[in-house]
């Protein structure tokens, strides 16, 4: 799950910006680009309270 997030973003924006929509409704991308900062925001806090505290 983890590859796949970045991943489907990548092809998503890239179809978006050649004016192709990869998809009808966007609440899959919106779902996988919050699902992908969540999992940003976790590490971070996962570091810091294991590293530096």
């Amino acid at each position: 799950m983890l590859l796949w997030v970045p991943l489907f973003c990548c092809l998503c924006s890239s179809g978006c910006s050649r004016g192709i929509s990869p998809l009808r409704n966007t609440c899959a991308f919106q779902a996988g680009a919050w699902y992908w900062h969540f999992v940003d925001v976790v590490w971070i806090c996962l570091f810091f309270f294991v590293y530096v505290l």
